[in-house]
């Protein structure tokens, strides 16, 4: 009996294993990808966002779903919204389009949808934003315009007599006019100095003030409007951004107070050209920063590439001091001397040469910084500046942020 038993389930085993290789080896079914929808956008109006996406013709219709971003800091994250979070807010065969008018005046929302396709009488799900990530938010009414100085040497260059700024609208409606406020350091309250009309469908708005003082600081804000059914509505306003009618460069007069020759050690004097160039701040160098000295011979010959410190300074050339951490000023038409040592890496023999204006023999003699300089001209004010100290021009020019 035992042994019947036995066989009986060796049979049933292998009966089992052969199920299992033909099952194994009959192609299975897989689920066709749901596709993304392509071109979906979002146009915002005053009361109203119109949704727009590419057509296909195999969708039957679309469901439009909705979030309300309550915070703008969820912007960041939208990826991580949760699918039940937002709320199904219509049904439409329409196979381009859909506009939202049960939106509310500024408030940011996000949307997806997605496209069914009629089978066997089921709904299939075919395409969707969501499911790519293609999920675009906007802004109902008029955004916050953003203010930014546009004066830095891209397309147009601040001067001590005018200064370019342009007003961004990223998201929300396009306004008609925006207002821009102003008032100079010192003065307690901004003042309106112009409008202007902004173009249909436009994303931003330059313009440039000539009306400042040679010297002065300016803070700038502004406001854009809309009229919607006779009634003439307003963004907030933007971010204060300020500007100094200075020059964008910093220009400056070198002298050598070291004889040419091999030395890695030399000192020189830095003075400015101009009583309308910005604050310069020279900060030391460090373990992890230097400045760049660069000699070479003659046109065509290779270049030779030192880091260098500048740690000491001195306002008369007399009495030396240590350049603190947080740098030291060279303001308008002031002057400042410099010490600068040249680091010899270890493996070379042969002291460079350093040489100053008026020299023989050489093409190329200066020092180089895209980091350790700060100026504060009409530029951005960023937190570092491009600066290169030409000793045998015997001129140096700073950039804040560079070009």
């Amino acid at each position: 009996m035992k042994k019947v038993l036995k066989k009986s389930i060796a049979i049933l085993c292998a009966v089992a294993m052969v199920a299992t290789m033909f099952t194994l080896a009959k192609p299975m079914k897989t689920e066709a990808k749901v596709k993304p929808i392509k071109n979906f956008t979002l146009k915002p109006g005053m009361k109203s966002m119109k949704l727009t996406w590419k057509k296909n013709k195999k969708v039957s219709y679309y469901k439009i779903y909705r979030y309300k971003i309550k915070r703008s800091e969820d912007i960041e994250y939208l990826d991580l919204i949760e699918k039940k979070k937002y709320k199904k807010i219509a049904t439409t065969k329409n196979k381009k389009s859909y506009n939202d008018k049960k939106v509310k005046r500024n408030k940011w929302y996000v949307y997806y949808i997605n496209g069914y396709k009629k089978r066997k009488g089921k709904d299939k799900l075919i395409s969707s934003t969501y499911e790519n990530k293609l999920d675009p938010y906007e802004y109902v009414g008029l955004d916050k315009p953003e203010l930014y100085n546009d004066g830095c040497g891209e397309s147009n260059e601040n001067t001590i007599n005018k200064l370019y700024l342009v007003a961004m609208f990223d998201f929300g409606a396009t306004p008609q006019k925006v207002m821009v406020y102003r008032k100079a350091n010192g003065e307690k309250k901004y003042k309106k100095i112009a409008t202007y009309k902004v173009k249909k469908n436009a994303y931003q708005l330059e313009f440039v003030d000539k009306t400042v003082t040679p010297g002065k600081t300016y803070s700038y804000k502004v406001r854009s409007y809309r009229k919607y059914k006779k009634k003439k509505y307003y963004s907030k306003y933007s971010q204060v951004e300020r500007i100094s009618a200075l020059n964008l460069v910093g220009k400056y007069k070198v002298d050598c107070l070291t004889p040419a020759g091999e030395v890695n050690t030399f000192r020189f004097k830095m003075t400015g050209k101009d009583k309308y160039n910005g604050d310069l701040t020279v900060m030391p160098a460090n373990k992890e920063d230097y400045y760049s000295y660069t000699y070479t011979e003659a046109k065509g010959k290779p270049f030779w590439a030192y880091d260098c410190h500048i740690n000491s300074y001195s306002t008369d050339g007399v009495t030396w001091k240590a350049i603190p951490e947080k740098g030291v000023i060279l303001k308008g038409t002031n002057s400042l001397f410099l010490e600068a040592k040249i680091n010899i890496p270890f493996n070379v023999t042969t002291i460079p040469k350093v040489y100053f204006g008026g020299d023989s023999g050489c093409y190329e003699s200066y020092i180089y910084s895209d980091y350790l300089f700060k100026y504060y001209g009409s530029g951005m004010w960023l937190n570092y500046a491009i600066g290169n100290i030409d000793f045998l021009k015997k001129s140096a020019t700073v950039v804040d942020g560079g070009d």
